[in-house]
């Protein structure tokens, strides 16, 4: 999954939301696949905000593509 569809991940037991940097080892979490807004998936979105705005050589695939058969 790739921007500017979103990974969240959150705490199992409360449903808060972690960032990364505060993930610990052995922390139960649940991770999250979300659509992406429209705009951000447009032409000009995916300038703005897809995986080679960030430097990555691969094509954005939609998270529900992605994910179709799972």
């Amino acid at each position: 999954m790739t921007s500017p569809d979103l990974v969240v991940i959150v705490d199992r037991k409360s449903g808060e939301g972690i960032t990364n940097t505060l993930l610990e080892a052995g922390q139960e979490v649940a991770v999250i696949g979300i659509k992406g807004l429209e705009a951000f998936r447009s032409e000009r979105g995916l300038g703005a905000a897809g995986p080679r705005y960030f430097g990555f050589d691969i094509d954005y695939v939609p998270i529900e593509v992605r994910m179709k058969g799972r």
